[in-house]
């Protein structure tokens, strides 16, 4: 049973909460051993249970940068068109430090939202020359004078990819994604990593994962997961041979109290998207 071994290894503790139910919790750094799920390979990089979530939960220092753009629902075909013309201008040139992995339109779920998704390999210095150079660049001003007459409000969300789950990678065939994002409780951002770093084989029918990411700036213990499908009907399909698994119902059941909230969207890549 996945929850009764990672307790097992980890010696966890239940604790209990006002509504009655056990909440999951670690029990103290002396009496943890650190990072039962890696590999013996990854150990050595993390020596105590007290480093930083950046420095256990990831083995690369690229940081990933989510930006949500809510627009016009008169202007969306202006503003795909405008975006299609400077992201990949962006993402291909070598004076900008940075990798355009995604671009969507959120279909079902909240609607008139664009998501982009950016790479930077430099980690936190490669977005702050980033900055730098976008801000003198007159094409790029022009644009975003133009973008930001289209939207109504913006906002990103800074973060760092599992080290489980890896870089996203190009998908054949993905019609549609979907981007589930779970508002952890303070403090729980181990626990998850624990139980999906065992668990993600389970969520990989039909390769559907795309990518797991936990924020660093924004909205803290907020946690991204992004899958692709050929269709809404083979999203379906796949959640039925997911639940079929051994060890799936204790994934989510075993997960599901450590969240706040849980949040689903339905995303169709744009033409110019690299993950499509």
């Amino acid at each position: 049973m996945l929850r009764a071994l990672i307790r097992k290894q980890r010696g966890f503790l239940i604790s209990p909460v006002p509504n009655g139910r056990g909440l999951v919790t670690s029990t103290p750094p002396h009496r943890v051993r650190a990072w039962d799920w890696f590999t013996d390979s990854h150990r050595p990089s993390v020596e105590t249970p007290t480093a930083a979530h950046s420095e256990k939960l990831s083995a690369t220092t690229a940081i990933y940068e989510l930006q949500f753009h809510n627009i016009h629902s008169d202007c969306i075909d202006r503003y795909m068109k405008l975006c299609e013309s400077e992201l990949p201008r962006i993402s291909g040139a070598d004076e900008f430090p940075c990798e355009l992995l995604g671009s969507w339109m959120s279909v079902h779920g909240i609607q008139d939202q664009a998501l982009h998704l950016w790479v930077y390999d430099n980690g936190y210095q490669g977005l702050q020359d980033l900055m730098a150079v976008l801000h003198a660049d007159k094409t790029n001003t022009a644009f975003r004078k133009e973008r930001n007459k289209l939207i109504t409000t913006r906002n990103n969300q800074i973060s760092m990819e599992f080290s489980f789950w890896g870089r996203p990678q190009p998908r054949v065939g993905c019609e549609i994604y979907q981007l589930q994002a779970y508002r952890l409780h303070p403090g729980m951002l181990v626990e998850w990593a624990n139980y999906w770093a065992r668990g993600l084989s389970i969520a990989q029918t039909d390769n559907k994962a795309v990518g797991g990411f936990f924020s660093e700036i924004g909205r803290l213990y907020q946690v991204h997961h992004i899958y692709g499908y050929t269709s809404l009907q083979r999203r379906e399909e796949i959640r039925q041979l997911s639940s079929q698994q051994p060890g799936w119902d204790e994934l989510i059941s075993s997960t599901r109290p450590l969240c706040i909230e849980i949040e689903s969207r339905i995303l169709k890549p744009l033409p110019y998207s690299p993950l499509r």
